[in-house]
């Protein structure tokens, strides 16, 4: 069994806890199989109490157990939970701002094209308006058309103008 200084906080001080100038309790697993990993119990200045031994120096801490990290007070765990909270509430307002955008971008979108296809509309109606070898019919359609075509685009424009006030 040999030290593994890759499981503790700092590699160059095997058996040292993250934040060793704090009192603190951290979470060990003993190097054996199968054994739970435990709170033990760093003292600032002393190193490692123990329940069977008073203290154990960091070397033989690092030789005996890997380093999981420390333990949480039920205050900062709760802490971590809010903020984490907080952050996915956030991040999921940003995602509905950005939903928002592209369906708005899409509508704008939309209403440009049907507009497009209203002008164009007007434009074969124009053309049919302006040959009189049509047979007559068609073209007292082309004209309703263009006058229903006209209205519609008259109204796609000033939805979208009042959407771009907003």
């Amino acid at each position: 069994m040999t030290s593994d200084p890759s499981s503790w906080p700092d590699p160059a001080r095997s058996g040292v806890p993250a934040n060793p100038e704090q009192d603190g309790y951290h979470w060990l697993q003993s190097r054996k199989r199968n054994c739970a990993p435990y709170p033990a119990l760093w003292k600032a200045g002393k190193g490692w109490v123990w329940v069977r031994a008073p203290y154990l120096s960091a070397p033989d801490t690092a030789f005996r157990y890997r380093y999981l990290g420390p333990c949480f007070a039920a205050s900062e765990v709760a802490a971590r939970e809010a903020a984490a909270a907080e952050a996915m509430r956030t991040k999921v307002q940003a995602e509905e701002q950005a939903l928002a955008r592209v369906r708005a971008e899409a509508w704008r979108e939309g209403m440009e094209g049907a507009a497009g296809i209203a002008d164009a509309i007007m434009q074969q109606a124009a053309t049919c308006a302006r040959e009189p070898d049509l047979i007559p019919n068609i073209r007292r359609e082309y004209l309703a058309q263009s006058r229903g075509a006209e209205d519609v685009r008259d109204a796609i424009r000033a939805r979208m103008a009042e959407e771009n006030v907003r």
